[in-house]
């Protein structure tokens, strides 16, 4: 008995250990970094999207996630109906082209393909923009752990997003029959006829079948860890919002690992055997699992996972920062002159006044008696002094917002160095992403008014 109690307390242990890893992880200690004096300085330690163009990113990712969304869900029931055997015009074609030509069939297939280039082309702009600034690197991490996160991958699913937009101008110039035509043909050779090529063909295959398993990888680590769980307002939601979303999220990436991992697998196949090419690359990977024993049942699941993956994308609109945030929210300070500084953090400490002001406005107008003659001293007395408690009341909080306003002008001010300072600088935790966001001055407006009531 004393030895099942140990066993069961060990593993108690390490339970709630990896939850303490997974939910909440440790926040280092304030790291120590260089100031940065020449072009290389910058590109191992960027500073990001500069605070004034914030607002444009946050509505370029939005809008392309909520793209993506589409494109992941139509691909998961595309793959669905493949499995079900429905005979439709787009039977075995599970990828995102196959996406773009089921929207395209639509009786305003144009338009929508319109919206489509356009929400993936803001989606695009986005990790370039961010890829090319290096957005969400962190001060604690290795240069090239925050290169191949925050530069090199986001470049790299911009690059593929513009093919995607390649595809749908090409969709866009041909009719609905031709639409129909281009899903039920192969729409190239590769890696069919670059296997049986020269030796540089068949390099040129293995490289992208590695590239894919890289890309596998990557989404096995998404869906078995919780790295990306700093990105999305997660601990400030309701626990059905964060279980949901977690579920949604690692159910979602566990389905596109599966993805790459079929693309991978059809790549190093072909350099091996030779592999008649009968739809486009993805949709050629996907199928193979047809013809195992038990893939159209693979093939469910694979559907299922790729379209709680896209609703799990399109939530990235309402629940994920923008810009994104380093996880341990240790950013490499911004270096500028004394006067965008200065007009830096007196338009933050303005924005936050601004938001104490309509807090305390809405608290005089709950608070306010209205004034009647008719009434008896003793009812006069008791609305004077009910006064003088809601004023006693908003000055506390009047004098304990302008403290906060304070500490939030210094905070960003030792967030952001200047040119005269020394060789080094203590990296400072500027506000989190969420207390500069309106849900949370929405929030805090209702817990205030909450607790005037109470």
């Amino acid at each position: 008995m004393v030895l099942v109690a140990s066993r069961h307390q060990s593993w108690v242990k390490v339970l709630t250990k990896v939850r303490t890893i997974l939910t909440c992880p440790s926040i280092p200690p304030p790291p120590r970094v260089p100031v940065n004096r020449t072009w290389w300085d910058r590109m191992k330690r960027p500073s990001g999207v500069h605070p004034r163009h914030e607002i444009i990113v946050r509505y370029l990712g939005r809008v392309g996630f909520v793209a993506k969304g589409l494109v992941y869900a139509v691909m998961g029931g595309l793959c669905i109906s493949t499995a079900q055997h429905l005979g439709t015009d787009l039977e075995g074609t599970e990828s995102p082209m196959g996406a773009f030509i089921f929207l395209g069939l639509f009786t305003m297939g144009t338009p929508i393909l319109i919206i489509m280039f356009i929400s993936l082309l803001f989606y695009s702009l986005w990790r370039f923009w961010e890829g090319l600034l290096g957005q969400g690197s962190d001060a604690t991490e290795a240069p090239f752990h925050n290169f191949f996160r925050y530069r090199f991958s986001p470049c790299v699913s911009g690059c593929v997003y513009l093919g995607y937009l390649s595809y749908i101008g090409k969709l866009l110039s041909d009719t609905r029959d031709e639409r129909i035509q281009e899903a039920t043909s192969p729409t190239g050779c590769f890696p069919g006829c670059w296997s049986s090529g020269n030796v540089w063909h068949r390099m040129a295959v293995g490289i992208v079948g590695v590239a894919f398993v890289f890309a596998f990888i990557s989404q096995i680590q998404n869906g078995c860890t919780g790295r990306w769980h700093r990105d999305l307002m997660l601990h400030h939601c309701t626990r059905a919002e964060r279980v949901t979303m977690l579920i949604l999220g690692h159910l979602g990436f566990m389905a596109r690992a599966g993805v790459f991992m079929f693309v991978a697998v059809f790549m190093f196949r072909s350099l091996i055997h030779s592999i008649p090419s009968q739809r486009d690359t993805f949709s050629n990977a996907i199928n193979q699992i047809i013809d195992v024993h038990g893939g159209t049942v693979g093939l469910w699941f694979l559907g299922i996972g790729l379209i709680l993956f896209g609703i799990f994308a399109a939530a990235h609109a309402y629940y994920k920062y923008f810009p994104t945030p380093p996880p341990t929210r240790y950013a490499f300070p911004r270096q500028c002159k004394k006067d965008e500084l200065n007009d830096l953090c007196i338009k933050e400490e303005h924005s936050h006044i601004s938001d104490a002001q309509e807090e305390r406005e809405n608290d005089v107008e709950e608070h306010a008696i209205p004034h009647d003659s008719a009434q008896d001293d003793a009812s006069s007395a008791s609305n004077s002094s009910s006064k003088d408690d809601t004023q006693e009341e908003c000055a506390r909080r009047s004098r304990i917002t302008s403290e906060n306003d304070a500490s939030v002008a210094q905070q960003l001010s030792n967030a952001i160095i200047d040119e005269s300072d020394k060789d080094m600088i203590t990296v400072q935790r500027p506000p989190s992403p969420f207390e500069r966001s309106r849900r949370f001055r929405y929030q805090k407006r209702r817990r205030l008014r909450e607790e005037s009531h109470a």
